[in-house]
């Protein structure tokens, strides 16, 4: 089964690519998602697709922007709670929107992350185009595709990746 993770540059549209292949898959979805809200702070959540959403990062105050204090024991608590539900449910694709830096130190969701990857349930997700031990044991599993997105290519991508995905 593909493994495919979607990477490139801040905005350049890998979720909004997801999210138009969720739209149009033929079979079940389960998986997470990270968002940032602006609130007081910012402030980056972790949600499974129309639940709720735990904390997973923030701004000690609004005008700081980077580092952002990661909250691991939301990745090994909720995170991995939406992963395996995920694993029970057997879905036809396992979404993992987005794999990044913030999950450095929660090696229980790391774990389950690679227990997907393992699976025979096709993932589809977005990996952090930075370098981290996480990420980088990622990019070297060869059951991996990677695929760069670029304002030139994303047009085209969501056919293409739901091709991959169907085995088209």
């Amino acid at each position: 089964m593909p493994n495919i993770l979607l990477t490139g540059n801040k905005q350049v549209g890998k979720s909004t690519i997801i999210n138009k292949i969720i739209e149009d898959y033929p079979g079940g979805v389960c998986g997470f998602k990270t968002v940032m809200k602006q609130t007081p702070r910012r402030q980056f959540f972790i949600s499974e697709f129309q639940k709720s959403a735990a904390i997973i990062a923030n701004s000690v105050e609004r005008t700081r922007s980077y580092p952002l204090p990661p909250i691991s024991s939301t990745f090994d608590n909720e995170g991995a709670t939406i992963l395996k539900r995920c694993f029970i449910q057997s879905p036809e694709l396992i979404i993992m929107d987005e794999l990044g830096l913030f999950e450095n130190r929660a090696f229980y969701f790391q774990k389950l992350v690679h227990k997907g990857l393992n699976s025979d349930i096709p993932i589809l997700g977005v990996l952090k185009d930075k370098p981290s031990r996480f990420l980088n044991s990622i990019r070297d599993r060869e059951d991996v595709e990677i695929i760069r997105v670029s304002e030139e290519n994303r047009n085209q991508l969501v056919k293409i990746v739901m091709s991959k995905l169907l085995n088209d």
